[in-house]
């Protein structure tokens, strides 16, 4: 019995992907290139700025766990919140984290919070501007709230459903919101 060759994969991808239209949210403009900086965009794992140590949420234990990068060894366990979502890291060492339930956190180096800022909807995504000046938040309900390096609100956004991950462009002046469903990305100017 002959075996039927595999498809190219190239092939499968494209037939896979929707057509532009459907997926892009503004006019296409030539890509440009940003050193890649893990710190400032959030996740359950992030690095500080300068790569010594690795930050990781334990959402079952309600703590963040600091790491040396290079021995993996345990330096802090930081009790943050019920339900942390997502941490993200800014010049300095202060680590923000999203709480589920309804806020945002600041933790400094020592493992002290420091700040705090009641947000509703389920704060889950979170990023941080290039200087440390602008944090961006997601809310489960449809918004993206941005607060200075204190916490203190800076302005809200209406988004579609479902934004969850954020990112802040290198200058420091557009926020990319993708969204859980509808394959969609919203662009904050």
């Amino acid at each position: 019995m002959a075996r039927e060759a595999p498809p190219d994969l190239r092939e499968v991808l494209h037939a896979a992907k929707p057509p532009a239209e459907e997926w892009m949210t503004t006019p296409a403009a030539p890509l440009k290139k940003y050193p890649y900086r893990p710190h400032l965009q959030g996740g359950t794992v992030t690095m500080s700025v300068d790569g010594s140590r690795i930050y990781a949420l334990l959402r079952d234990e309600a703590t963040m766990v600091v790491l040396d990068a290079t021995s993996l060894a345990l330096l802090q366990t930081i009790e943050v919140c019920e339900t942390p979502e997502q941490v993200a890291v800014a010049n300095g060492d202060t680590a923000y984290v999203t709480c589920a339930a309804d806020r945002v956190i600041a933790v400094d180096a020592r493992g002290q919070q420091t700040k705090e800022v009641a947000v509703t909807g389920q704060p889950h995504g979170i990023a941080i501007g290039p200087r440390g000046g602008v944090v961006v938040v997601t809310t489960r309900d449809g918004r993206a709230h941005a607060f200075d390096a204190a916490l203190r609100p800076m302005w809200r956004s209406e988004l579609a459903a479902e934004p969850r991950g954020v990112a802040i462009d290198a200058g420091g002046t557009r926020a990319v919101v993708a969204h859980l469903r509808g394959g969609t990305l919203s662009v904050i100017d």
